[in-house]
């Protein structure tokens, strides 16, 4: 760990946990298809093969991608690396919006801003790999209590940040 980046935020697992056993179990169905396959049937080999891709290897790849990202709650800045490797980062003076969502499985903190080399960034964080939401939220408290309504996009979105933060969301 990177002392610089801060505080790793902890991990989520259940997401790629279950994208790892649904290709677990249709990696049998996959591969009776593959195994009608070896009589010479071309159009068995070929939705084998592209059961295989999507079923089986799409899923795990998945899961690999979910468990690389972490995501760092520093005292200037958040980060996120995807294998040890920073991919996104962005100060908290440079947040211009700030959104709390849930979605259907999850919910989900997204900052907009810009990054050190002064891209524009769209940075969401997710209780589908974020184990807590908890730290980033505490951190940005600051931010919204000195800037108020300028980092939110309505009236709609600051009271979603207020029912989050009091616990009705």
């Amino acid at each position: 760990m990177n002392p610089d980046l801060g505080t790793p935020l902890p991990r989520s697992t259940a997401l790629a946990l279950s994208l790892m056993a649904g290709a677990v179990v249709l990696a049998v169905p996959t591969a009776l298809v593959l195994l009608r396959a070896v009589d010479g049937s071309v159009g068995s080999a070929v939705l084998g093969l592209g059961m295989a891709l999507v079923l089986v290897a799409g899923p795990l790849l998945l899961a690999r991608g979910l468990l690389r990202v972490r995501v760092h709650v520093g005292p200037d800045a958040v980060t996120r690396t995807l294998g040890g490797r920073v991919a996104h980062r962005i100060a908290y003076a440079d947040v211009t919006r700030v959104r709390v969502k849930r979605e259907p499985y999850a919910l989900t903190i997204t900052l907009w801003g810009t990054d050190p080399e002064g891209r524009e960034v769209v940075f969401p964080v997710s209780r589908s790999y974020v184990g807590d939401l908890e730290p980033l939220a505490r951190r940005l408290d600051p931010e919204v209590e000195h800037r108020g309504a300028q980092l939110f996009a309505d009236e709609h979105e600051r009271r979603w940040w207020q029912e989050f933060r009091a616990g009705t969301f």
